[in-house]
């Protein structure tokens, strides 16, 4: 389950730092065979269609919880303990900044799947915040006629 901050933040990114996203780029492992870019295109494809045109803040979220708990569980079937990463970062904007630093030492499609995959749930998060903005009113105009 994914809770969102104003302006469609997760706290999960929040609340566990850079841990949530090296989890997602973990994903690119599977009972220890590296998933390649083409299997990871092929899949994204499946889920969204071949341009995405099926894509929605909803089934993007359900996407990217599935990644996740797959990262979760290939992790487990490593190892039983869950070794937290030190975090030195204390704000939101130095744990992006440490990610980010990260990222350019992993290998070329690791690093593209990990990209894409933030940007697309930072993407849709901002779409999600930008639909409610446009219907909230609209509820709320429903609620005061009750």
């Amino acid at each position: 389950m994914s809770f969102r901050a104003k302006r469609g933040i997760p706290f999960d990114i929040i609340l566990c730092g850079k841990g949530f996203l090296i989890a997602l780029a973990r994903y690119n492992y599977q009972r220890g065979a590296p998933v390649r870019l083409e299997e990871f295109r092929q899949r994204v494809e499946a889920e969204f269609g071949p341009k995405l045109q099926n894509a929605t803040p909803a089934n993007v979220r359900e996407f990217l919880d599935r990644l996740q708990q797959e990262a979760w569980d290939n992790q487990r079937r490593q190892s039983e303990r869950y070794i937290m990463p030190e975090e030195n970062a204390r704000t939101y904007e130095e744990v992006m900044k440490e990610f980010f630093v990260d990222v350019l030492e992993l290998p070329a499609e690791k690093a593209v799947m990990l990209l894409w995959t933030l940007a697309l749930d930072l993407t849709f998060a901002a779409i999600e915040h930008q639909y409610s903005e446009v219907l909230d009113p609209l509820f709320r105009a429903a609620e005061t006629t009750d």
